[in-house]
């Protein structure tokens, strides 16, 4: 790093130690960095399911029996692999099925150019109503974020758990780390090349029936531990915690 990195490190590392004296409780959406701070109330929080997510899940068929619909929303940029999932998905030949992508980057407009009308749809940025109604009407969902572009700790799972929260299996490359019983709904693909990730998702396409079986058992997991209302008491919790010390 330049010289003003490397300053702005120092200042925010002493920054940091003074501050560890002043924090009686913390939160975080990474354990790693929760475990950077000694105080004895903490709250692991990878992300909140909103009330609308569950609204439109309860509405009936917005979802297809069988796996024709897989998902990937984000930013469309290189350090989330979405140039090796249209890769990937041109490698698998699913027949029937389709991969919209929802999102903008600075790789959509070459990504778009190469695979559009090839069983992907581009949309673009959509509404948060826009995003629901694809989460609720996917099969399955993907992420490929290049794990070598991150270290450990400094990437959350956030839509993760709005893919399993939506019920989705869900096909990933080695991100990181997420709870035992929200995994048993992820398919990690072996590496991040396309060719692996394909692979995976031929798996969980024909075998849609257990792998939706299983993210079933993660949704409901998901809800227990990032539902709205679980995540106001904790939050609550934690605070009165603080506040009575």
């Amino acid at each position: 790093p330049d010289g003003r990195q490397t300053w702005k490190n120092l200042v925010w590392r002493w920054n940091r130690v003074q501050l560890r004296h002043l924090i009686y409780g913390a939160i975080s959406p990474s354990p790693e960095l929760l475990a950077q701070f000694d105080v004895t109330h903490r709250l692991l929080l990878r992300g909140i399911l909103g009330d609308d997510l569950r609204a439109a899940l309860k509405e009936q068929g917005l979802r297809a029996p069988a796996p024709k619909r897989f998902l990937f929303a984000g930013s469309i940029g290189f350090s989330k692999g979405v140039d090796l999932i249209c890769e990937a998905w041109h490698l698998a030949k699913l027949d029937g099925a389709v991969l919209d992508i929802v999102g903008e980057g600075s790789m959509r407009s070459r990504l778009q150019s190469q695979y559009e009308g090839k069983g992907i749809r581009f949309h673009g940025l959509l509404s948060r109503a826009g995003l629901v109604e694809k989460l609720a009407s996917a099969n399955i969902c993907v992420n490929a974020q290049r794990a070598g572009q991150v270290k450990p700790g400094n990437v959350s799972p956030f839509k993760m758990i709005e893919y399993l929260g939506a019920g989705c299996p869900v096909i990933s490359t080695r991100m990181g780390h997420i709870e035992s019983d929200l995994e048993i709904g992820v398919c990690y693909a072996s590496s991040e090349s396309p060719v692996d990730l394909a692979a995976s998702f031929i798996d969980v396409f024909n075998h849609y029936d257990e792998w939706s079986r299983r993210s079933q058992l993660a949704q409901n997991a998901a809800w227990a531990s990032y539902g709205s209302e679980v995540v106001k008491y904790r939050l609550n919790e934690l605070l009165q915690a603080v506040l009575q010390r």
